[in-house]
């Protein structure tokens, strides 16, 4: 089974967003930093997508990996969203989906709302659109200390306070703790070989 082919493209986004994070200060562009959050979305798409993938290549060894191979090739066929096939993979493996009040489970949130926000802008990323949403966004990262509270009017401009290198690489971090999750999740099997192969990088435990 070509196992290299189907996933290496999950991997290489997270190495191009670890890319735009590293030129962000020399490069002195928002821009790089709003490229980085979508990448970073973009890795866990790749990655939730891939991992079914290598789901339906496991045939009968675990019944676990079977039903969640049925159950996100549903929620595909119905649009489902990217939050929901995270939730219900965990529930497939794990039988229980991730705390919805957890920092993991409002980091991923947010970082998802951010992603579509800065793809759907229908104005210049640095012209001042700061609304309630961003509001509930720039709430959320000075909370989690990732970015500090600016000063009075500052945050009129989302380059200001979110296109930054703190919140690129937080995106960066939210997402490798996706991949993190699922690669502890998965019990002792020729899935979990396959995975500590082909996303190196995030597998932490044997």
């Amino acid at each position: 089974m070509k196992h290299g082919l189907v996933i290496l493209r999950g991997e290489a986004i997270f190495t191009e967003c670890q890319r735009l994070i590293q030129l962000g200060p020399s490069i002195n562009n928002p821009n790089i930093y709003a490229s980085a959050i979508i990448a970073s979305v973009r890795a866990i798409e790749a990655f939730v997508n891939e991992f079914v993938e290598c789901l339906g290549r496991q045939g009968p060894e675990n019944k676990i990996f079977e039903n969640a191979y049925t159950l996100l090739n549903e929620i595909e066929r119905e649009q489902g969203t990217l939050l929901l096939k995270i939730q219900m993979l965990a529930i497939a493996l794990q039988g229980k989906p991730f705390p919805r009040g957890s920092d993991f489970f409002h980091d991923l949130r947010v970082l998802i709302k951010i992603r579509n926000m800065l793809i759907h802008l229908q104005v210049p990323i640095l012209e001042p659109i700061f609304d309630k949403r961003e509001k509930d966004y720039y709430s959320h990262l000075v909370s989690r200390k990732i970015i500090k509270k600016p000063l009075k009017g500052a945050e009129d401009n989302i380059d200001q306070f979110l296109l930054v290198n703190e919140v690129a690489t937080w995106s960066l971090d939210t997402a490798k703790a996706v991949v993190i999750s699922f690669y502890d999740m998965v019990p002792v099997s020729k899935l979990k070989e396959i995975m500590k192969s082909i996303y190196p990088t995030f597998a932490k435990k044997p």
